[in-house]
């Protein structure tokens, strides 16, 4: 198949009429301009860095004039090294006169921050002729946009020997998999890359494949993240042999596909053997208890993981206690979640009780299971003596005033949970009294979410402040500024409504 670079030939052979008459309009002296608006003037002082190293106008609407003065603050010499252009309106004008300021010579940009600005095929080939030899840039992000297969081709063919790129964000875009067989052929020969983000496109097993023949050589890429795509059973199985080679890649991300069981398998053989792997999520992938047994195999003898995102699948009570037994002899793993399966107390009860032998995991997230309060009595306990937990998430369960009691008194003792989401639950006014009381004597929790209970005063979050101050109490979020305290407790944004403070 005829590579998509001959498509490009026009854009990198040679400056385009259109591209010079838009370059010259901009800086020919002489040439009429619009009249200065106020905002206009707003701007030339926003531009006025004074030895800034970061200039960020995220949101703000770049029309023609104002990125005129862009380009020419680009490509005169300052002190700029990153500039955050994220969500800003622009035109295609706009987009032009930033790649020529970024193809001045003067220009010493790491950091291009184009997220959520419109921009299509046309831009980014634009873009991608101003990168096209460029060696300060290292991290470009295009999240957010409407590139598609040209674009990305555009992008792979301006990342040269020379190019100094790290890091290549493209969430949430229109690439597929002719753009993705583009962006592997890169991969091949750049040795400067080393995150890549495909998420939200539109990637299938052919893409997959393309992606793990090239990480089969490739020796510097850290990151991979293709989440919410479409690879199925085939494209893991491409993936999975890629990982019996590749001993360099940190993070692998392909949650919200359809693996299923027979994906997850190999996958779960592949980081058996694999050295380097730290961070696998294979989250929303319809994986149920078939592939369990290797998942366990993997935590009990792959000592690089550090995290393990199984959220948001069908992982039932038995599949969690062999999870639960393979941590006795893992002591690397920090991150495990286990949201949103199918988790009864029996699971959390295993889990629990691995964790007082283990002293690595530090974030448990068991939200949206169906835990009730024999589970939490055990997760009590262990917090008793546990010194390594710092967050644990049960929102969305089945725990009611008897659980919470049974927490607030491990609470008393524990000295290192930091975070305890309890939103959604089954408590009752006493219940979150309970835990509203334990903060007399915890010193060392600072976010307690009791929001949106479903028995009991509605969206209450109740917070007790120590005997030493002023006796304080609220309901729903308070201005941590406005309380003498050093405490600061975390706004729970959805989860919650805002209330007054009550004395």
């Amino acid at each position: 198949m005829q590579s998509l670079f001959s498509a490009l030939s026009g854009i990198f052979g040679g400056e385009s009429s259109e591209s010079a008459s838009a370059s010259d309009t901009s800086s020919a002296p002489g040439t009429p301009r619009s009249p200065r608006t106020s905002r206009d003037i707003a701007l030339e002082g926003l531009l006025d860095i004074d030895g800034k190293e970061t200039l960020d106008l995220g949101g703000e609407e770049l029309d023609d004039g104002s990125a005129i003065q862009l380009e020419k603050l680009l490509a005169s010499e300052n002190s700029l090294r990153s500039l955050m252009l994220g969500g800003c309106k622009t035109t295609e004008r706009g987009i032009k006169c930033i790649s020529y300021g970024i193809s001045s010579k003067t220009c010493q940009l790491h950091t291009l921050n184009l997220a959520g600005c419109g921009i299509t095929d046309e831009g980014v080939k634009v873009l991608a002729k101003s990168l096209l030899g460029n060696t300060t840039i290292t991290f470009l992000d295009l999240s957010y946009n409407q590139v598609g297969n040209l674009g990305a081709a555009a992008i792979a063919h301006s990342t040269n020997e020379s190019s100094a790129l790290q890091t290549l964000n493209l969430w949430d875009n229109k690439v597929g998999d002719i753009g993705v067989r583009e962006l592997a052929m890169l991969l091949f020969e750049n040795s400067s890359l080393t995150s890549l983000d495909l998420g939200r496109n539109s990637v299938a097993n052919a893409g997959a494949a393309e992606l793990g023949a090239a990480l089969r050589v490739n020796s510097t890429m850290r990151v991979l993240t293709m989440k919410d795509n479409y690879i199925d059973k085939e494209g893991a199985l491409m993936l999975a042999g890629m990982l019996k080679y590749n001993s360099t890649l940190e993070q692998l991300n392909i949650g919200a596909n359809i693996v299923g069981d027979e994906g997850a398998i190999p996958l779960m053989e592949g980081c058996l053997v694999n050295s380097g792997l730290q961070h696998v999520n294979i989250s929303g992938n319809k994986v149920g208890d078939k592939s369990m047994a290797l998942v366990a195999d993997v935590v009990a003898n792959n000592q690089n993981l550090i995290s393990l995102d199984l959220h948001s699948n069908k992982i039932g009570d038995a599949s969690v206690g062999k999870i639960a037994a393979a941590l006795a002899t893992n002591h690397k793993l920090s991150n495990l979640d286990l949201a949103s399966n199918l988790l009864n107390d029996p699971g959390g009860v295993d889990l629990a009780e691995a964790l007082m032998k283990n002293s690595h995991v530090t974030f448990l997230n068991l939200s949206w299971n169906n835990l009730g309060d024999v589970a939490v009595g055990a997760l009590a306990k262990m917090l008793e003596t546990n010194t390594t937990l710092t967050e644990l998430n049960l929102r969305g369960n089945q725990m009611t005033d008897e659980g919470a009691r049974l927490l607030s008194v491990a609470l008393r003792f524990n000295t290192t949970l930091a975070t305890l989401n309890l939103w959604g639950n089954r408590l009752a006014d006493d219940g979150q009294r309970h835990l509203a009381g334990l903060l007399r004597t915890n010193v060392t929790l600072t976010t307690l979410n009791l929001s949106w209970q479903k028995s009991g005063q509605s969206q209450a979050e109740y917070v007790v402040w120590p005997p030493d101050l002023a006796p304080k109490a609220y309901l729903g979020n308070i201005d941590p500024a406005a309380v003498p305290h050093s405490r600061k407790f975390k706004d729970p944004g959805v989860d919650g409504p805002r209330a007054m403070l009550r004395r």
